[in-house]
């Protein structure tokens, strides 16, 4: 017998979805969203789209540089995404107790880099998503 992970997160999301019918999307275990079968209220957009409010009408898409620099602590390198006059740097995992004082980085300056272009592959892949099911009609940036 195959296991289809799609036909499980489907009757999860019918069980739990009854259970919270006020609730227009489910989490599940697995960190995937899923939209409620029995949520009855006004569409709600996925929530890890952004809202196109928080851009604004005059939103164009950044040009996006990623930069790399050495840990203060000396573990390593980690990378950042800028976009205008923003860098977002790549945040300790607080999950396992990282801080910024003993956060942990990549090896080289090469595979932060990598690490970088990674994640604004991955952005771009969420905007696509995003304009794909029609929730949000710009692209997001990190």
């Amino acid at each position: 017998m195959n296991y289809n992970f799609n036909e499980d997160m489907r009757i999860w999301a019918d069980t739990w979805g009854e259970r919270y019918p006020e609730r227009a999307w489910l989490l599940s275990n697995a960190d995937t969203w899923h939209k409620n079968p029995y949520y009855k209220g006004e569409p709600k957009p996925h929530p890890e789209c952004y809202e196109p409010e928080d851009i604004g009408e005059n939103y164009q898409e950044p040009d996006e540089e990623i930069k790399v620099k050495e840990l203060e602590n000396g573990n390593g390198y980690t990378y950042a995404l800028v976009i205008g006059d923003t860098e977002k740097w790549e945040a300790p995992n607080e999950d396992i107790g990282e801080t910024w004082e003993n956060k942990l980085g990549y090896s080289t300056k090469e595979e932060a880099l990598n690490a970088g272009r990674n994640y604004a592959e991955w952005m771009a892949d969420r905007a696509k998503i995003c304009q794909a099911t029609g929730e949000w009609p710009s692209k997001p940036y990190g």
